[in-house]
C-alpha cells in the first residue's frame, strides 16, 4: 500500500482533488471519503467564483483547508495498517490487551480543517465533522438541507442574534441553534 500527497493542488486554473491530490492506504476507508470532501470544498468555491460572488483568491483556501485534514487521515490509515497487518502472535496479544484497556487511543482521527476561511484556531468542534443530532425530532441535515449551516449553542445564538440574523439573510444559509441537551 502507498500513501501520496501532491506537492500542490492548484496551479492557475487547474485544481486537483481526490486521488489526483492524495492517495490513502485502505485501512480506514477514507480515500474516497477524502475525495468527496475535496469535491464538496471545491464545488461551492468554484460556483461562487464563476458566478462572480467571490474573487479568485477564494480558491487559494482549498488546499490549506483540506491538506491537514487529509494528512491526518493518511497517517491514521498508516497506523491502522500497522495494527491490521500484525503477524507476531505475542505482539497481537499485547495489542488486543491495549485496545481493550485504551479504546480511545485506537479511535479514527477527527481532524479540523486547516486555516483557510477561518483562522485555524481549534475551538471545540470548529472545522470538524460532527455527529448528526436529532433536533425537535428531525436530523440536523433535515434542518439545513443542501445549504450552508451555522450550527451553534442556544446561548451563542442568543448572544449573537443580530449577527446571525444578518448571516441568515444570505442566500442559502441556515442557522441551527442546538438545544442544551
Amino acid at each position: 500500500f502507498e500513501s501520496l500527497i501532491a506537492q500542490t493542488w492548484r496551479r492557475g486554473r487547474l485544481l486537483i482533488a481526490g486521488d489526483a491530490a492524495h492517495r490513502t492506504p485502505p485501512f480506514l476507508g477514507q480515500g474516497l471519503c477524502a475525495g468527496i470532501r475535496d469535491a464538496s470544498n471545491l464545488a461551492w468555491k468554484l460556483a461562487a467564483v464563476c458566478q462572480g460572488r467571490a474573487g479568485d483568491a477564494l480558491l487559494d483556501t482549498y488546499e490549506p483547508e483540506r491538506l491537514p485534514h487529509v494528512r491526518a487521515f493518511i497517517q491514521g490509515a498508516i497506523e491502522a495498517g500497522k495494527i491490521v497487518q500484525m503477524a507476531d502472535p505475542e505482539a497481537l496479544k499485547a495489542r488486543t490487551r491495549d485496545m481493550r484497556a485504551n479504546p480511545k487511543a485506537y479511535a479514527p482521527p477527527n481532524p479540523a480543517l486547516g486555516p483557510g476561511l477561518r483562522d485555524g484556531g481549534d475551538e471545540g468542534g470548529l472545522g470538524r465533522q460532527v455527529v448528526q443530532p436529532l433536533i425537535q425530532g428531525r436530523l440536523l441535515d433535515d434542518h439545513i438541507g443542501h445549504a450552508f449551516g451555522v450550527v451553534c449553542s442556544s446561548a451563542f445564538a442568543q448572544a449573537h442574534a443580530d449577527q446571525l440574523g444578518r448571516m441568515q439573510a444570505l442566500r442559502g444559509l441556515r442557522v441551527v441553534a442546538l438545544p442544551p441537551e
